[in-house]
């Protein structure tokens, strides 16, 4: 089972939730929850560092941080797959589809970061 740790600096867990597999009913992983205390502090850690341009990554570091990501996925293939049947219920080759689409869609996001300023891309 999957445990996680609350990612929101500056907060502290109010609670957690446990993630069951629709399939079997099987506990998954616990995931921490925030109040709105928590959820404001999140907020306003994202707002400070979205208004602090100085502390944002260059876009190569962004494409390289991508890419490395997109690497480790495709290592963790079968671990990935394992996770998203047990906290989706789908079938086998369903989540194969799913963690393959994943990927992608971050090799993908590298690409159209890599090939304009970083900051942004369209979806067509």
């Amino acid at each position: 089972m999957f445990e996680f740790e609350s990612m929101v600096p500056g907060a502290t867990a109010s609670g957690s939730v446990t993630v069951k597999s629709p399939f079997d009913g099987a506990d998954v992983g616990v995931v921490p929850t925030h109040d709105a205390v928590g959820a404001e502090q999140a907020l306003s850690n994202a707002d400070q560092l979205f208004k602090d341009q100085s502390r944002w990554l260059p876009a190569h570091e962004r494409v390289a941080i991508l890419e490395r990501t997109a690497v480790l996925m495709e290592q963790h293939y079968d671990e990935l797959v394992t996770i998203a049947l047990s906290e989706g219920g789908k079938p086998f080759n369903d989540s194969r589809v799913e963690v393959t689409r994943a990927i992608d869609g971050v090799k993908t996001v590298s690409n159209v970061f890599d090939q304009s300023d970083g900051l942004r891309f369209q979806c067509a």
